[in-house]
């Protein structure tokens, strides 16, 4: 979802940011999260028994609360009061709110020479998290709301980098060892989707498919 910090001021400057910063949907945000309330309300199944939770960045809150009173409005669900610190964004430490300048690319140019392996491993800022640490923290909270929601299906609204982290460690794919190699890409974009599976014998969540609901950008019927 859109929010304030991903948009240029009046300035052109844009912002880093993180899992610590609180900031609110902009009004586009606001719309797209509720056409893919309605979007999800048009496809999921009305048999089935859903929850939804979100990180507890207030963007993702929101987003959750604008989907669930769309599906409350036909389907059988239940908003979560335990929104999981776990599914928040990969923190970028100290500079998080600090403009996207010079200063930030000279401190991301380490990072930017690791091989594809050791970015995984490595924080892109030095005060910030590692995608191994996100990775692990999102299959914690994962852990967390099954046992909290025994025999649902859940939904959670989370973000890109965190998606891309787990995304990352349940492909175990071999990540390129050659200095300056990129991580594999998550082609992903706002309002898009990510399946989880996880079998009840093992617990193990895999992914299953990425959902591109591009028509969620636009106005749906009512």
């Amino acid at each position: 979802m859109e929010r304030v910090l991903n948009c240029s001021n009046e300035q052109g400057i844009k912002f880093v940011q993180g899992k610590g910063l609180q900031v609110p949907l902009t009004d586009r945000g606001k719309e797209q999260a509720t056409n893919l309330g309605k979007l999800l309300a048009n496809h999921l199944p009305k048999g089935g028994s859903y929850t939804i939770l979100s990180s507890t960045a207030w963007q993702a809150q929101e987003t959750a609360d604008r989907i669930f009173n769309k599906l409350n409005l036909t389907h059988r669900i239940k908003r979560s009061t335990n929104d999981n610190e776990n599914f928040c964004e990969l923190s970028q430490g100290e500079w998080e709110g600090h403009p996207k300048d010079v200063v930030l690319k000279q401190e991301t140019a380490r990072w930017n020479k690791l091989s594809a392996k050791d970015k995984f491993t490595s924080p892109k800022l030095l005060t910030g998290e590692t995608y191994q640490e996100v990775a692990h923290r999102m299959l914690e909270g994962i852990h967390q709301v099954i046992q909290q929601n025994p025999d649902q299906t859940i939904l959670i609204t989370t973000h890109f980098a965190a998606m891309h982290a787990l995304t990352l460690q349940l492909s175990h794919c071999q990540l390129s060892e050659e200095p300056g190699s990129e991580l594999p890409p998550l082609s992903i974009n706002n309002c898009d989707i990510l399946l989880l599976e996880v079998p009840k014998e093992t617990l193990s969540p895999r992914v299953v498919k990425k959902f591109y609901p591009q028509n969620c950008y636009q106005k749906l019927a009512n």
